[in-house]
């Protein structure tokens, strides 16, 4: 990171001065906190709370009122990409086709933002973060009350994710002098892109993240929705396969691949060296046996399973590393995409991961298979979008979720679709993660309310 500030220059010429020019070239400097924990705001508790991390404290005596991380932002194609749209674009406002009702979205778990809207603007908070601890949860609790106080607005109604035990949807369920609506997390990505550009006819939406509640209950994430604010239907998804162990599977990638070569191998026996020394017995009697075994459409678990299987991350230590690492390993897309089949409702896994496993015994390295990847995800979600178009004469297509920070895929596969004479609309004022869903989940509240509609129309395949 290049110093942004006047501040980064004094701390480096100050070092220098007392251990000499060529004693330090680089600090560490990065946001005050534990991971997954707000950022610390005062002397006092950054002092408690950081006190085993930090070499040394720069004080201050300015009070700051309002946490605010760094924006994450990125270019592509010449246009912008959030990772995080904080300090610097908060609070800016969306603006919004049309003036309505006020309303309150509390977004997901994960990458937590809310939203309130105020006529025909729609006013995201700064990132709040994971709300899977105390500290977290009462920011939250704060930046609610902090954006009613200063856009002086009272909403009518608290719209909320689908899954029940998400720390935003208890608390809006607690909030009983308001009505509540539950909005489908995928639903919410696709409207999160219609409001950004003030689309209102049904469009294509090819949603593709990490975890997603869906309307039966089990882990969406590789969706091709089809709809618009109102009424949403799930036209295709990735084949569900087993999770082995829930949330044990998405840190420990080699047991999503195990499961997806167990699927495709039609249980017979595994012998890869990624395999050895690990509990794969009992992995598959979960899996014979269906035990902590749920299903999952995630396009996300499929980076897993691929960078796993080919080299990549068995274990990992951050959100996404192995799909990351798989990505940044990608060469040229001038490559013979893997096996795949363009097929409705479920998008098949099994030929994709059979020839992981071909292309592997043939001897092709990781960045190879990961090119060859990255090339068949751009021909297949582009040949669902045109079976989409065929069956619905939409022509318009949305890209959001998490995966979308896949540059390489988010950049090959707009062109892929504009080629074939599609409207493509990624997010561009949101971020595509979780980040930007309680934007979607809000402009599906206000239309709701408009239109006197009680909820959203869902239909299945």
């Amino acid at each position: 990171m290049l110093p942004y500030t006047p501040l980064h220059y004094i701390l480096f010429a100050r070092r220098q001065e007392r251990l000499g020019a060529s004693s330090c070239n680089a600090l560490v400097m990065t946001s005050a906190n534990l991971s997954e924990e707000p950022i610390a705001i005062s002397n006092e508790d950054a002092r408690e709370r950081l006190a085993g991390i930090a070499d040394s404290f720069l004080m201050h005596n300015r009070d700051i009122l309002v946490r605010a991380d760094d924006s994450v932002i990125m270019e592509v194609a010449e246009q912008p990409l959030f990772f995080r749209r904080s300090r610097g674009f908060v609070p800016r406002p969306v603006f919004i086709d049309r003036s309505g009702p006020s309303v309150l979205a509390v977004g997901g778990e994960l990458k937590n933002t809310i939203c309130l809207l105020k006529e025909d603007r729609a006013f995201l908070s700064q990132h709040i973060g994971d709300l899977e601890n105390m500290a977290a949860n009462d920011f939250f609790v704060a930046s609610i009350e902090y954006l009613q106080k200063i856009l002086e607005v009272k909403p009518q109604v608290v719209i909320h994710d689908m899954h029940p035990t998400y720390f935003s949807t208890q608390w809006a369920k607690e909030q009983n002098e308001l009505p509540t609506i539950a909005i489908q997390h995928h639903h919410a990505h696709l409207a999160s892109c219609m409001a950004e550009w003030k689309l209102d006819e049904p469009v294509i939406g090819i949603i593709l993240d990490g975890t997603g509640y869906g309307y039966d209950g089990t882990i969406w994430g590789g969706e091709i929705l089809v709809g618009d604010y109102l009424h949403v239907k799930r036209l295709a998804c990735l084949e569900p396969m087993p999770l082995p162990g829930g949330d044990a599977a998405i840190r420990e990638p080699w047991r999503i691949a195990y499961a997806y070569l167990y699927h495709a191998l039609a249980g017979k026996e595994i012998d890869l060296l990624l395999f050895r020394n690990r509990p794969v017995d009992l992995l598959r009697q979960m899996l014979e046996k269906k035990i902590n075994t749920p299903l999952t459409s995630s396009c996300g678990r499929l980076f897993d399973a691929v960078a796993a299987l080919s080299g990549g991350k068995a274990t990992i230590r951050y959100e996404a590393q192995a799909a990351i690492e798989l990505m940044q390993s990608v060469g040229d897309l001038d490559v013979p995409p893997l096996a795949h089949e363009c097929t409705m409702p479920h998008i098949p896994v099994k030929p994709i991961i059979s020839d992981v496993l071909k292309a592997l015994r043939r001897g092709d390295d990781f960045s190879r298979v990961a090119s060859r990847f990255h090339k068949t995800l751009v021909d297949l979600f582009g040949g669902m979008a045109l079976l989409a178009r065929s069956e619905t004469g939409i022509d318009t297509v949305v890209l959001s979720g998490g995966v979308f920070q896949n540059e390489i895929l988010l950049q090959h596969l707009s062109d892929w679709l504009r080629r074939q004479g599609l409207r493509v609309f990624p997010n561009q004022q949101a971020p595509p993660n979780d980040a930007g869903i309680a934007l979607g989940q809000a402009v599906i509240g206000q239309k709701l309310l408009l239109s006197g509609q009680k909820s959203v129309i869902f239909e299945t395949f």
